[in-house]
């Protein structure tokens, strides 16, 4: 059966052994469980995560596909993440907690799952005999300045130095925002109308990066195909609007009210940073962040190193411009 494409970055041909994806119940699990059903991608899924009435409800919406097994689990429990990983031969780590607010007031949580949480999943994956791990990261963990940020920095550079470890190869992919997600500013912003008619702005002129569900399965599985170990992996020119933008266009008639910029909020986004650029390469559907040469102890190379450099940051105030 032939498929329309999926993203501008292309899908790798089907895999030949099982995918577990921990955090698998929410946004990015939901889309990644679509479409490699949908072309039939893996052999067997495995969906990892900490709510049993999450996994009923997906397991309804995909009509019980026998492809599809559920795994009940935290990743803060290590023996949980070892019993699971024997069926897989490929990880994409998604499990995380997210809210920018929340990890202000509880970031010692935070660290737990984040931190922790990925590091019991590359102890898990070696211990198991995976394959390969993807990590899922968040452009808030370039030049971080919240507390999820700074947890997120960290699991990348347990995905960017997981290979030291074991057989394991182990990357990251880094994006902004996934429209549609669960507690995004879209669905902040449609409660806000819903419960006071208004469309609350910190800054409108704040810009952020912006892509699908869609686009952010295609960029991890492209990884999960291309890495060699410590790669990070990035989108090429993502979409990018300010927050008045974004807000007119997905709520033209509700009224606007500015309340100001929290303390710790970028004026914009940073996908790959100035001190990034020796080290990321264009290797044409995204872009790679190859690892620091200290770090890589095994063969082949990493994925991208032969490709041509990056010429300028990632900013969502203006993609690849100084």
């Amino acid at each position: 059966m032939t498929h329309p494409p999926l993203s501008r970055i292309p899908l790798p041909p089907p895999f030949d052994a099982p995918l577990l994806v921990t955090g698998g119940t929410g946004t990015f699990g939901h889309a990644l469980v679509r479409v490699a059903l949908e072309r039939d991608l893996f052999p067997r899924l495995l969906v990892f995560s900490r709510d049993e009435y999450k996994q009923a409800m997906m397991a309804e919406t995909f009509g019980h596909d026998p492809r599809l097994r559920f795994y009940l689990g935290d990743v803060r429990d290590l023996s949980a993440l070892r019993l699971a990983f024997r069926a897989a031969h490929y990880v994409i780590h998604a499990a995380a907690l997210k809210q920018v607010d929340r990890s202000a007031r509880d970031f010692p949580q935070f660290v737990q799952t984040n931190v922790v949480g990925t590091m019991n999943v590359v102890h898990a994956c070696h211990d198991a005999g995976v394959r390969k791990c993807v990590v899922l990261s968040t452009d808030k963990a370039c030049e971080a300045t919240t507390p999820y940020g700074a947890t997120k920095a960290v699991a990348e550079w347990l995905a960017v130095t997981g290979s030291t470890y074991g057989p394991c190869r182990f990357a990251a992919v880094r994006y902004g925002n996934v429209i549609g997600s669960r507690g995004s500013v879209l669905e902040v912003w449609r409660k806000q109308v819903e419960a006071h008619g208004e469309v609350r702005l910190t800054d409108p002129n704040m810009t952020r990066f912006w892509m699908t569900p869609e686009d952010a399965v295609a960029l991890a599985l492209y990884a999960l195909a291309n890495s060699r170990g410590g790669e990070v992996f990035v989108p090429k020119d993502p979409p990018h609007s300010s927050i008045r933008d974004l807000a007119r266009s997905a709520f033209p008639r509700a009224p606007h009210r500015i309340v100001g910029k929290r303390a710790y909020e970028k004026k914009h986004e940073v996908l790959v940073s100035p001190e990034e650029l020796d080290r990321a390469r264009d290797v044409g559907p995204c872009v790679v962040l190859v690892p620091p040469p200290a770090f890589v102890h095994w063969d082949p190379p990493p994925f991208g190193a032969d490709a041509p450099p990056l010429n300028a940051p990632l900013r969502s105030g203006g993609a690849a411009q100084q």
